[in-house]
């Protein structure tokens, strides 16, 4: 007769990962604010237009938490003040990517997708496009939600008015800064 081995089951939480993360992991009731500094291109001509920045973001839905991997959704909006054009600059950029994590206290973030920008002033003029955003991310507190970010972006499209002077890229956003990510 042959011995019969009874195998365990294997559990199904990763034990590389803190309960309480994956508990949290999904809960989008969070927000970052920051500030940058950003070169907006001004209409018309596209020329660079640098603006001291306000950066707010909001994820909007996050995927599962793993210990090193996490897919998300969110929406970052850009405001800035053009020193050049003296015009109210934004950009908003709803992105789709991914989170990974390095350990349980640095990360890195990287999102894509369109981008939307606005110049608000005399010259008031929108614009479509593509745009990119992404963060070194550090975790020095207990809630895994509460994050420093030193985030960088980049966006470029073209202004939905006459601009005969540019080709395609006559509207974007490119620029560096520091933010917070908190729950609310």
């Amino acid at each position: 007769m042959t011995p019969v081995t009874i195998l365990e089951p294997t559990p199904p939480d990763d034990p590389d990962i803190d309960p309480k993360i994956v508990a949290s992991g999904h809960d989008t009731s969070r927000v970052m604010v920051g500030a940058g500094m950003v070169m907006f291109a001004s209409y018309p001509n596209g020329i660079e237009d640098p603006a001291p920045s306000v950066v707010v973001g909001k994820p909007l839905w996050l995927g599962e938490r793993k210990a090193h991997f996490q897919w998300v959704l969110d929406a970052t909006l850009i405001a800035g003040y053009g020193t050049y054009s003296h015009h109210a600059q934004l950009a908003a950029l709803p992105g789709f990517g991914f989170n990974m994590y390095w350990g349980p206290r640095v990360g890195v973030e990287v999102r894509g997708g369109p981008a939307g920008f606005a110049q608000i002033g005399s010259r008031t003029v929108a614009g479509l496009g593509m745009g990119g955003i992404g963060a070194f991310v550090i975790r020095p507190f207990a809630d895994d939600r509460q994050r420093v970010k030193l985030w960088a972006t980049m966006s470029m499209g073209f202004p939905l008015a006459d601009d005969s002077m540019n080709d395609f890229i006559g509207s974007g956003a490119m620029g560096v800064g520091v933010g917070y990510e908190t729950p609310y």
